[in-house]
């Protein structure tokens, strides 16, 4: 059994993020597809040190664009946001017993010299797979896939079929809350079952405001160890569960 998952690509992600990854034996990014502003794919967030219910949003500055496309965006590489970003992280350092663990990984993610939203993306997801031990193959969609691309007018359930058969997956999963997209039917008779995920909070975490926050702020506050077993939950179930 082959299991494939696709989603867009986002900026140093939540942990629920990394549970569906694990659970997939290809995961695709999916690039070439809107980018949504005030979204997650150039932000994200870190507790902070001055206010316990408002976060500390961080992001990737970008040259505007009214109908961006992710992979045609660019970084706006004249703000010093390396930076601000390294700055905005080190408040965590007080707070954080492994925060050099996690300060390790974001150094690695930012050493990639790039003016491209989508490559640093893809750079940074497989920085923290490579940290994480999450053994999925990665592809992204305008390089690997070029031919099924969002003019095809396929749906979000045509495009996940199209691109499950093509890198001979049996099993497709996706994010419970994007249940109403897909049509478990159309999946059957092409031969590819249709599961999906949902996230699962180890106890550590239950009560945490820091559980939807970036995986990075995970890391720092419980390593790389725990963060490991943390990924491995989360449930996988069938459309008839």
């Amino acid at each position: 059994m082959k299991t494939c998952g696709i989603m867009q690509p986002y900026f140093l992600p939540y942990i629920g993020y990394f549970q569906l990854v694990d659970k997939c034996d290809a995961w695709v990014i999916f690039n070439n597809t809107q980018f949504i502003s005030k979204g997650w794919v150039n932000r994200n967030r870190i507790t902070n040190v001055n206010s316990a219910e408002n976060p500390l949003w961080f992001n990737v500055p970008i040259k505007k664009s009214q109908k961006a496309i992710i992979n045609k965006i660019e970084i706006a590489s004249q703000i010093a946001w390396k930076q601000k970003l390294i700055a905005q992280f080190q408040t965590l350092k007080k707070r954080s017993k492994y925060f050099d663990d996690a300060s390790f990984i974001l150094n690695e993610i930012l050493s990639l010299d790039t003016a491209s939203l989508s490559q640093l993306l893809v750079h940074s997801l497989n920085v923290l797979m490579d940290a994480l031990q999450i053994k999925a193959t990665v592809f992204v969609q305008d390089s690997d896939f070029p031919d099924i691309h969002p003019g095809l007018n396929l749906g979000a359930g045509g495009w996940a079929l199209a691109i499950s058969k093509r890198v001979g997956a049996d099993v497709y999963i996706n994010p419970v809350g994007g249940m109403h997209l897909f049509d478990h039917r159309t999946y059957n008779v092409a031969g590819v079952s249709l599961n999906y995920f949902e996230l699962e909070l180890p106890s550590d975490l239950e009560y945490c405001l820091y559980s939807s926050y970036s995986i990075l702020e995970v890391i720092a506050r419980h390593g790389l160890d725990a963060t490991k077993k943390y990924i491995k939950l989360g449930r996988v179930y069938g459309v008839h569960e």
